[in-house]
Formats: C-alpha cells, structure tokens, sequence
C-alpha cells in the first residue's frame, strides 16, 4: 500500500504516480475523486482544465467556483471559461458548490442604466452558463449568493439584492 500523502506535512507526494503505469491508474483515481478543485478565476479554470486528459475530467467529483461579478466582462470571463464541452467532460462530477458575488453597479461601472430601477444582473439570464450542469448527474448543489464590495443601496438605504431576491435566485 503506497501512500499519496507524507505523514510530516500532509501535501500531496504526487511523485508516486510516476513509479509505473499501474501505481499511475489506481493513485490517480483517488487524486481526482476525492479532492474539491476550486477555482476564483476563470483563466486559471480553463487553463487547469485544457491540461487535463479526458479521463482526469471525468475522474473529477468536486468543483468550487468563487465567481465574482464586478464588471460584465468578469461574468462574460465565466461565461468562455464554462463553455458546454467542458461540462460535458465532467461526467463524474458529483458536488458543485457555487459562490457568486454580485454587485449592482452603475452605468459607468457596467451592468444597466439604471441602478435604481431595480434591474439587475440577474434579470439578463446570467446563470446560463452555470445552468449547463444540469446535464450532469450532481448529487449535491450549493449556491452561495451574496452583495459584493460595490453593491449600492437604493434611496431607502436597502441593498439593490436583497436576501431575498438572492435565495430566489440560488433556488
């Protein structure tokens, strides 16, 4: 029985997987099924992701992503990086947790004319491109919703996504 992880510092000991061939098949398994991948850009998703082989994808179990959504072109980086032939690849993966962090900005930052009449992103179809894992067989969601930094509050001192707007929308 060979180990994946040194006792001392608990990282990883990857250099195991090079022994042979057969150590690679079986350790490998067990890397890409239970770790949690997670991911706050979406460069370095699809990067990760255009290294892998095919079976490492459909290996993979557990996907984070940490997506913020300043700017339109912060969600259209998601939306490239989440493209339908990278979910399909993902056949295996079982758990999928999103956090979304939203901000509803005015006309000079992006989003919509109007901050305060009450359009937002979310009214633009922006879980598109999140929508696509339907297609998998997930066993276990979560959606985190919540204001970014920038959120503005409208005249009444009330946060333009409120929780309850958000619990809708994660649902």
């Amino acid at each position: 029985y060979t180990t994946l992880f040194r006792s001392k510092d608990s990282k990883p000991y990857l250099q195991v997987l090079r022994t042979c061939r057969q150590i690679y098949l079986e350790a490998s398994r067990v890397l890409w099924a239970t770790n949690t991948f997670s991911f706050t850009r979406p460069e370095t998703l699809k990067a990760f992701m255009n290294d892998r082989k095919t079976a490492q994808k459909q290996l993979l179990k557990n996907l984070h992503l940490n997506m913020t959504w300043n700017m339109k072109e912060h969600k259209r980086a998601w939306e490239k990086a989440l493209t339908l032939t990278l979910v399909r690849s993902l056949k295996g993966l079982t758990t999928v947790h999103l956090r979304i962090e939203q901000c509803v900005l005015d006309e000079n930052s992006c989003f919509h004319s109007n901050p305060m009449g009450g359009e937002d992103l979310l009214n633009t179809s922006p879980f598109e491109e999140i929508m696509k894992f339907k297609i998998l067989p997930l066993e276990t969601v979560t959606v985190n919703l919540v204001n970014g930094s920038l959120t503005r509050r409208n005249s009444n001192g009330d946060l333009q996504w409120p929780l309850a707007r958000r619990v809708e929308c994660a649902e």
